[in-house]
């Protein structure tokens, strides 16, 4: 994230604070060239409470440490680079991994009353966000299951470091619900996707895992993952008629070819 571009970025929101955003930003780019030499310092201010309005006119509540995802998302468009990925009117978008609703909410007001936008995502902290910034732009067309995907039903472990950002971690006192994806066709009558989204921190094989029934009659992939992993995806993904059509940097774009 070079910091000329988020300052440009910056200029666009209105804030609640500008200087102290841009301070962070700052903080954070300088501690990613330092290599983590100033993440004490970061963590001070990482989950101070903070709001802006974004370019597209949605009022978002969020944490200073969730800066980097906002503008990864509404700058760079990480998930929306290729064009056959531009969500329309009346899309059904499912959302693994949802955070704070960054993604997700933007879907939702890109779909329309007639969309149809299933978000997942197992923190606390950040359901709360997430179900505040629907609230706070009156969006009805989105659901939060507060769960983690995954290719069993039932509970898991999972951490979560001091940014809020959370990982499957089976030696894990802390427990969550996960569940498969399959389960989402009857309880939310789907019988399309138009796109599925996943950024679940390297469990991405296993969220495909528990959604053999749901890829039958999903369009479009997008997830972000490594490069080791994204080619057990490819050959996993391959059975099924997708094909990895585009990547950027750590998002691969998949595409339903037969």
């Amino acid at each position: 994230m070079a910091i000329g571009n988020t300052l440009l970025f910056n200029f666009k929101l209105k804030q609640t604070n500008f200087a102290l955003g841009l301070f962070y930003d700052f903080l954070t780019y300088t501690n990613r060239l330092c290599k983590n030499k100033f993440r004490n310092i970061q963590k001070l201010f990482a989950e101070v409470p903070y709001s802006c309005i974004l370019p597209n006119g949605l009022k978002f509540h969020h944490r200073l440490c969730d800066r980097a995802v906002i503008y990864e998302i509404y700058k760079n468009r990480v998930y929306e680079i290729h064009p056959d990925f531009k969500i329309k009117k009346g899309f059904c978008v499912i959302d693994v991994g949802a955070h704070i609703g960054t993604f997700a909410i933007n879907a939702a007001k890109l779909a329309g009353p007639s969309g149809k936008i299933i978000a997942l995502e197992p923190l606390k902290v950040n359901q709360e966000l997430f179900l505040r910034n629907c609230k706070e732009n009156n969006l009805e067309n989105v659901t939060l299951v507060k769960a983690a995907a995954n290719n069993f039903d039932g509970e898991i472990g999972f951490c979560a470091d001091e940014f809020c950002v959370g990982n499957i971690c089976r030696e894990s006192e802390s427990k969550v619900k996960c569940l498969r994806l399959d389960n989402l066709m009857a309880n939310f009558d789907i019988n399309k996707v138009d796109i599925l989204k996943i950024d679940v921190e390297g469990a991405e094989l296993r969220v495909l895992e528990g959604a053999l029934n749901l890829l039958k009659v999903t369009d479009k992939i997008v997830l972000e993952t490594d490069s080791e992993l994204l080619k057990k995806i490819t050959k996993f993904l391959l059975n099924y008629g997708f094909k990895n059509i585009y990547n950027y940097e750590s998002v691969a774009y998949f595409k339903k070819t037969v």
